[in-house]
């Protein structure tokens, strides 16, 4: 990135071992796409802030939008987090005294996992949360700090690296940006010792309760690594499921059981009892196919969600066994010798496909993790749409492995588009549907102009249950226009405007959704849903207008 010597692309192609000309040119259009560099291929703020962060510029901009935001704390953790390899122990029957322990080794883990993510649907903020009750434990005391470790399942050289990190990106920030040094977040990570415990009023004073806003900075920074959750609505067995007695939205059906002896009622609730709340069981007429009605989550201390209306735990962990060859214990103990066997096939409801943004590839995120498999159980709702840290690894030869997954606020809450929106940048064709009078834009339809060789698929996105005005535009360029300020001149005094803009274009989604009068906008569009002659909506192609500075373009209709 020495802007004497030219272009980056050139410079990389002098190389002896040249990378590919098309993945040279890719990444630096990645560059760009971030802020880091400026189409003249000079340094920009942002990239001068990398070279003190020891991470990768996708988390260095996470910091510095968080910090924008009001939260450096909360994007400091996430980055930290995410540079390190996961913290969490990796459940494993290697680990367990016998076979049979197994099961409940692994129901421990994915719930305590499932308890850190609060509801929110997010890899990131699950580990910040995390580490708030690491803070909140005594380790000078090493029999309380092990027995944290041990009953949050989590390993103690890579909590230890974790937390290391977090001071040593604190100190980083405010080298790089000393205007940033002497906010209070800032000064307090950067003081932490290593077996410091902080108070209750300490951590909520660090930390916010904003989600929306620390999920707003994931997009920032993650941006455009989007992925779509297609909701399947035409499940085979929704038939079975409907009629077999039990309420259908807590219901889950398991076929092809092994071994045999698992294909009992007494010795299928046991097992399920013991992984996680279960309401009863039930066999059809060929005793093949068992339905097993989830008990309450909350009763592990896992509570419900507004982000996304999931399938209970005991369904999504028999997905986990549908993986994993293992042993039952329920079956030893009644002297029954049985081989290690997957429990069968599980189908649930509402069940979820992963697309990447504007690409033909599937996305699969990581199967031990809560976001392994997902489904919705809201009948309006036809798609999700989630932001990640990477894209990175194969699932096969049409499958990329999503790691660092978010899910937005649902469609119909407004402040997933208003994010999407808020940090869009790159080669995209960005199409407003609706009338930009009364009552206003519907939704929009962002599509990718450098696809090559296929037809690239559209992000199609609701302002439900409000209408986007004129106003309302105005309010999202202003916070564009910020953000571009902020990462042209990174000081203390532009992350305050960013923050004014931020409560201005956040008031805009809390007025729609308080709004009592006039029309409700319905508007939920499939997965795969085009503009197009035949729905008979009318299309308004936004301008992108380069502006005085930054990289986020302002976006002009009519």
């Amino acid at each position: 990135l020495l802007h004497h010597l030219g272009e980056p692309e050139a410079l990389l192609k002098e190389l002896i071992m040249s990378p590919p000309r098309a993945r040279i040119a890719s990444a630096a259009q990645n560059l760009r796409d971030l802020g880091a560099i400026r189409d003249d291929g000079s340094v920009a703020s942002l990239g001068r802030i990398a070279v003190f962060m020891p991470t990768t510029i996708q988390l260095t901009k996470l910091v510095v939008v968080a910090w924008a935001l009001g939260i450096p704390a909360d994007g400091i953790v996430i980055a930290a987090a995410l540079s390190t390899q996961d913290v969490f122990k990796l459940a494993a029957s290697a680990n367990c005294r016998v076979p049979e322990d197994f099961p409940q080794h692994l129901a421990h883990n994915y719930v305590t996992r499932a308890r850190y993510d609060a509801g929110q649907f997010s890899e990131p903020i699950m580990y910040r949360n995390l580490y708030m009750d690491y803070l909140s434990v005594n380790k000078a005391n090493k029999g309380q700090y092990y027995q944290w470790l041990d009953e949050s399942c989590v390993a103690v050289s890579r909590m230890s690296q974790f937390a290391a990190l977090v001071v040593e990106l604190a100190a980083k920030l405010g080298a790089a940006v000393p205007s940033a040094k002497d906010h209070p977040a800032l000064r307090k990570l950067v003081g932490l010792k290593r077996t410091q415990q902080l108070s209750a009023r300490e951590i909520d004073d660090l930390f916010t309760k904003d989600y929306d806003r620390l999920k707003c900075a994931l997009v920032g920074a993650f941006q455009p690594s989007f992925v779509q959750g297609e909701i399947n609505t035409q499940n085979k067995n929704k038939g079975k499921i409907n009629s077999c007695g039990f309420d259908p939205k807590k219901t889950c059906l398991l076929q092809q059981i092994k071994p045999p002896e698992m294909a009992d009622v007494d010795n299928l609730w046991n097992f399920c009892a013991s992984l996680a709340p279960t309401k009863d069981v039930k066999l059809n007429d060929t005793g093949k196919i068992a339905f097993i009605e989830c008990g309450d989550d909350c009763e592990v201390r896992v509570p419900q969600s507004d982000v996304v209306h999931q399938m209970p735990l005991v369904a999504q962990l028999l997905h986990q066994f549908m993986m994993k060859n293992c042993k039952f214990k329920v079956l030893t103990d009644q002297g029954i010798w049985h081989e290690p066997a997957k429990i069968g096939s599980p189908n649930f409801l509402g069940g979820m496909k992963w697309h990447v943004n504007g690409m033909r590839t599937m996305g699969s995120p990581y199967w031990r993790s809560n976001m392994g498999y997902m489904c919705e159980m809201r009948d309006e709702l036809k798609c999700h749409w989630g932001v990640c840290s990477s894209l990175l690894g194969r699932e096969g030869p049409d499958q990329v492995r999503i790691t660092g997954l978010t899910i937005l606020p649902p469609p119909g809450s407004m402040s997933g588009t208003v994010m999407i929106l808020a940090f869009l940048s790159g080669p995209f064709k960005v199409t407003f549907v609706g009338k930009e009078s009364d009552p206003g834009f519907k939704g929009v339809m962002i599509v990718p102009t450098d696809a090559q060789g296929y037809e690239a698929r559209p992000m199609m996105l609701t302002f439900a249950p409000g209408w986007w005005s004129a106003d309302d535009m105005r309010r999202l360029n202003d916070f564009r226009m910020a953000m571009n300020e902020l990462l042209t001149t990174p000081e203390q005094d532009a992350a305050e405007a960013v923050q004014e803009m931020y409560a201005e274009l956040m008031s805009v989604v809390h007025r729609h959704r308080a709004a009592k009068k006039g029309p409700q906008n319905t508007f939920f569009p499939v997965a795969d849903e085009r503009i197009g002659k035949s729905t008979g909506d009318i299309a308004a192609e936004a301008r992108l207008v380069p502006p005085p500075c930054g990289c986020l373009e302002i976006f002009e209709v009519g």
